[in-house]
């Protein structure tokens, strides 16, 4: 889980970029993200203007919903700033928000 703690401004145009791509665009915007080489490089030019924490699952459903993410089938699951996802196990997370195999091969959009 990557959280934006600083801003990109007065950074580099590279740094602030890269945020963008991110879509880290808003203070306090948190994102998960896989931990690949592409994205801990990424992270890697950003350091100084994020945090980033590993990711934890507590299968039991939320005390309160505010701030819940609803799934496809109608459980709420809440993302915690403390790293913990609760209301699902870490298989039901990246079952859900798979990406189907048909758009996986959609071409890139071409550069202007």
């Amino acid at each position: 889980m990557v959280t934006l703690v600083r801003s990109g401004i007065g950074h580099p145009p590279k740094v602030r970029k890269t945020l963008e791509a991110l879509q880290l665009t808003k203070m306090n915007k948190m994102m998960v993200m896989k931990n690949t080489p592409m994205i801990n490089g990424m992270l890697k030019r950003v350091i100084s203007c994020v945090e980033v924490k590993p990711i934890r699952f507590d299968p039991t459903p939320p005390a309160d919903a505010v701030g819940a993410t609803t799934l496809a089938d109608g459980r709420k699951i809440f993302f915690g700033h403390d790293g913990i996802v609760r209301g699902v196990t870490e298989e039901e997370f990246v079952k859900a928000f798979e990406v189907p195999d048909d758009i996986k091969d959609v071409e890139p959009l071409p550069k202007n």
